[in-house]
């Protein structure tokens, strides 16, 4: 997969909000490099894909991806990720939304703890109360 920053940078309206312009910079980066290392490199860049593709090798981004210290992100930041790839694809008229699926993987990091709403806290023993 070619590295398509240039087309980013020229790509993203200049009237939009500073922090939504480096957001999607951001996460098509993180996408990019997740696809140079895992995927074919004949893919070309992003909105040259096939719809199809691209939603098979989006799904496998969102259960496989890891932060750089191998921990798992957060639903919300998935979600967060999924929408500045629609929006970087949008914004290059590539005709398909990718903001469907991806939901099991955000459940899942749900039931297990992460996200807004942190595991249940633990009942306090009568000694901590005491203390």
């Amino acid at each position: 997969m070619t590295n398509c920053w240039p087309q980013i940078s020229d790509s993203i309206d200049r009237h939009k909000a500073k922090n939504t312009v480096n957001k999607t910079k951001s996460d098509v980066g993180i996408i990019i490099r997740w696809f140079d290392v895992t995927l074919p490199s004949e893919l070309g860049n992003l909105e040259e894909i096939s719809p199809a593709q691209l939603s098979t090798f989006l799904n496998s981004f969102y259960l496989r991806v890891r932060k750089r210290n191998r921990s798992e992100y957060e639903p919300e930041t998935l979600i967060s990720i999924k929408y500045s790839i629609d929006r970087y694809l949008c914004e290059n008229t590539y005709g398909y939304s990718v903001c469907r699926g991806m939901s099991l993987k955000g459940k899942q990091l749900n039931k297990d703890g992460k996200g807004r709403k942190p595991k249940e806290a633990e009942e306090v023993t009568a000694e901590e109360e005491n203390v």
